[in-house]
């Protein structure tokens, strides 16, 4: 499993309890999505990535998932393809 789908999975299972019409659910949501974030940083430390690495990943999918709070926060495929693209595109080798 990708980087990508392990944070997916953690934001999915917090966000899951957040009914999708509750006041404030951006706030509960980037909550989530904190939590995502320590969860799966917590795992790629524990797997031996290097911290710079790891912050940089981290980085890369908090600021797609608050893009995609930001546009409604409702669509999880949209938000999958959108990881998906953005770690592809952050794991490839760069030309030049």
């Amino acid at each position: 499993m990708e980087v990508w789908q392990h944070y997916l999975m953690a934001l999915q299972q917090d966000a899951e309890r957040i009914p999708t019409h509750a006041f404030g659910r951006g706030d509960l949501l980037a909550e989530a999505a904190h939590n995502a974030y320590q969860q799966t940083s917590d795992r790629l430390v524990a797997e031996g990535w290097d911290p710079e690495s790891t912050l940089t990943v981290m980085r890369l999918l908090n600021q797609v998932t608050g893009s995609w709070i930001d546009r409604d926060g409702v669509n999880w495929d949209g938000l999958s393809r959108e990881m998906q693209a953005q770690y592809e595109a952050w794991t490839r080798p760069s030309e030049g």
